[in-house]
């Protein structure tokens, strides 16, 4: 689109999954990176290839996750009680309900005291390709004790790039 002119000629060969077509000639998802136009993006990468076999270049789709996943997921769970949340492997959320959370990496960088309560259950998920638990937040609820989650997990992936999908559910 014309208000990206500006970024046509970039040189990308050095981000990674350009890097990984370019070796293998491959379908690749990338990992969230700072795109060139300046924001975090996700890039699918097909390989094209000629009709005799010979590999040209590739075909590249870009996004912002947490808008591909939250018009995906939103309409899933409203009206619920259920609240998800999408992780990279290294723990970075690409989507979650609460949008100040969204890039965080819940392993490294905690907002709140109650993000630190979830580094070990986030752990476990990480580890984890599918799987199911119960996590206390310390903080006290009108009758006392603390707030129990109940999460569920499984793994997504798509050209060897591995996401898990959570649901909370308030106990």
């Amino acid at each position: 689109p014309a208000g990206y002119r500006s970024f046509e000629g970039n040189d990308i060969s050095d981000q990674e999954q350009v890097k990984r077509i370019l070796k293998r000639h491959k379908p690749v998802l990338s990992e969230v990176f700072r795109s060139v136009e300046g924001y975090d993006a996700v890039d699918a990468e097909y390989p094209v290839f000629t009709p005799d076999g010979r590999f040209i270049g590739s075909l590249s789709v870009m996004f912002k996750p947490e808008i591909f996943l939250g018009n995906v997921i939103a309409p899933l769970v409203k009206r619920t009680a259920l609240d998800m949340r999408v992780l990279e492997q290294g723990g970075r959320i690409l989507y979650d309900a609460d949008p100040k959370r969204i890039g965080l990496n819940v392993i490294t960088s905690p907002m709140d005291p109650s993000d630190e309560e979830q580094v070990m259950p986030t752990q476990k998920i990480l580890k984890t390709p599918k799987g199911e638990g119960v996590f206390r937040l310390k903080k006290k609820t009108a009758a006392g004790g603390g707030v129990a989650k109940k999460i569920y997990w499984l793994s997504v992936g798509l050209y060897g790039t591995d996401w898990r999908i959570v649901g909370i559910h308030q106990e």
